[in-house]
């Protein structure tokens, strides 16, 4: 039988709920909200019988929506900011900020290139900015030989991070959710689970301190979009399990809008760790 993959918390209790009957006194937290005009949903995990009925971790996922960016940027970049600085540790010193995916193809390239448009501050002295900010990048396995978690648990001691910051690309049910969301949670990640390659999972258990994730989904499965047109237009669903497998669709825009997100998710990570505002990102970065 073919299973629906996505890395988004939102739609995998959305799924919970439509196959397994999951109601959110078991377990489950949602609660939905708006801040300067962008539609943010929580969910918070609180029990493992949750969470293995979901299918994600215990921990909080905060989704924000961020279509329209054009003319809201600056506003964004400050909220998404505020959010993720929730998600902190209070009082941190050293923060370690890991670009997962491979910079050579477009719709795994969000890692990377946010990494691009952090501020790196740890090799500096006497700076005006309460804490010191150390920016690594890694690569995928299949480029590298390295395992991702191999990687960061080395940086993270060698570095003494107090904290680490992993930004990769997602994966979706929704065709809607397609570089239009950003979702933020404590609970880490493991690399490639939403595309069916799962590597060793990136998290406190592994790394040793506190672990949180920064996605942006940029692909959903061709099956999932199948069912989800024939099924809006009312036609007969085929079995799933007769459905291909192992094709990913990505937005024709995806080269645009992944340049537009790295940028957004780099300044609201300077925001949450340094304070900065958009224009003095852009001013310090260019």
């Amino acid at each position: 039988m073919w299973e629906r993959r996505t890395d988004l918390a939102a739609e995998s209790v959305d799924l919970a709920k439509k196959q397994k009957n999951f109601l959110e006194k078991e377990g489950v937290l949602l609660r939905e909200r708006f801040r300067g005009g962008f539609p943010i949903t929580e969910v918070e995990i609180v029990e493992s019988a949750a969470a293995n009925a979901i299918g994600k971790p215990v921990g909080r996922y905060v989704t924000m929506e961020v279509r329209q960016l054009r003319d809201r940027f600056s506003t964004a970049v400050e909220i998404l900011g505020e959010e993720l600085r929730s998600l902190l540790p209070r009082d941190v010193k050293s923060v370690l900020v890991l670009g997962l995916g491979n910079g050579e193809l477009t719709a795994d390239a969000i890692g990377p290139l946010a990494v691009g448009h952090i501020l790196p501050t740890r090799h500096l002295r006497d700076i005006p900015f309460p804490a010191a900010l150390s920016v690594c990048g890694t690569e995928v396995v299949g480029k590298t030989g390295i395992e991702a978690a191999e990687q960061a648990a080395a940086l993270t001691k060698t570095l003494g991070a107090e904290v680490v910051i992993l930004i990769d690309a997602l994966a979706a049910l929704a065709a809607e959710r397609l570089c239009t969301t950003v979702q933020l949670s404590d609970s880490g990640l493991t690399p490639g689970s939403g595309v069916g390659n799962h590597r060793m999972a990136l998290n406190r258990e592994t790394l040793g301190v506190p672990v949180i994730a920064v996605g942006v989904p940029t692909v959903v499965e061709s099956g999932s979009l199948v069912m989800d047109l024939l099924e809006e237009a009312g036609a007969p669903l085929p079995r799933r399990d007769t459905l291909r497998q192992g094709f990913f669709v990505t937005p024709k825009d995806i080269d645009i809008t992944v340049a537009q997100l790295s940028r957004l998710i780099g300044w609201s990570v300077n925001a949450a760790v340094l304070g900065l505002s958009a224009e003095e990102s852009a001013a310090l970065l260019g």
